[in-house]
């Protein structure tokens, strides 16, 4: 019997697929207070980082096992969605110029790219400039090499395709998954250039490739920027 109090959490770098699926199982069919936390650490000259990412959205499983709780509510459409740092640019490039988010280098990075359904509406953040663009997701997460981009009205693969930068094509033709690239499509509703991203003080950034948007602030700023409806709920 498990009370209301009792919380399971695997800590790990990793975790195989099937572990992955039991877990989401359990959490999303029986409510089972259950989740995953990966850490990663990073160094960037004399600077040390602990990174961590959950497998499920931490703040969802607690709600759906707690009850009404002081969370935001997330108004059911909005991510969040990372795509580099200015100074590698090649992230966004590839999303802006053919229409998909990516992450990759490892399982770590891509997994929270499978949380985008259709129609999810993603805020794109350059680390290091700002929300550079708003887009509605068209697809579910699929390997680069196997992603198709329309060019002059057919279909071609993305590879085929020239890119910003040789080594990522390189490494999203790999088959290994702690190598390639992910990718998702998305139909862009406005970009921004770098030098003209949008960023202030108080707005949402998180190192996650992609989460759930509840700040409701960054959605009513962003989203006005590019002369959007924010939507809020």
């Amino acid at each position: 019997m498990v009370n209301a109090d009792q919380q399971f959490t695997i800590i790990a770098s990793e975790l195989d697929p099937t572990s992955d699926r039991i877990v989401e199982f359990l959490a999303e069919s029986y409510n089972v207070p259950i989740n995953a936390v990966f850490f990663r650490h990073f160094s960037d000259q004399d600077r040390d980082y602990l990174a961590r990412t959950w497998l499920l959205d931490p703040e969802a499983v607690e709600a759906r096992n707690k009850g009404p709780s002081p969370i935001r509510p997330w108004n059911g459409r909005d991510f969040y969605t990372v795509l580099g740092r200015a100074g590698e640019t090649h992230r966004w490039e590839v999303a802006s110029k053919y229409g998909f988010l990516n992450a990759g280098g490892g399982s770590w990075y891509w997994k929270p790219l499978r949380n985008l359904r259709p129609c999810h509406r993603v805020f794109a953040y350059v680390g290091g400039a700002g929300y550079v663009g708003v887009g509605v997701v068209k697809g579910e997460m699929v390997p680069a090499r196997e992603a198709k981009v329309e060019i002059n009205g057919d279909l071609q693969p993305l590879l085929d395709q020239p890119g910003p930068r040789a080594d990522w094509w390189a490494v999203a033709a790999s088959e290994d998954p702690e190598v390639t690239e992910m990718v998702v499509p998305v139909e862009w509703l406005g970009i921004r250039s770098l030098d003209d991203a949008i960023w202030e003080k108080g707005l949402f950034a998180s190192q996650l490739s992609a989460c759930r948007l509840r700040d409701e602030n960054t959605i009513k700023t962003v989203a006005s920027a590019f002369g959007l409806d924010p939507g809020i709920d």
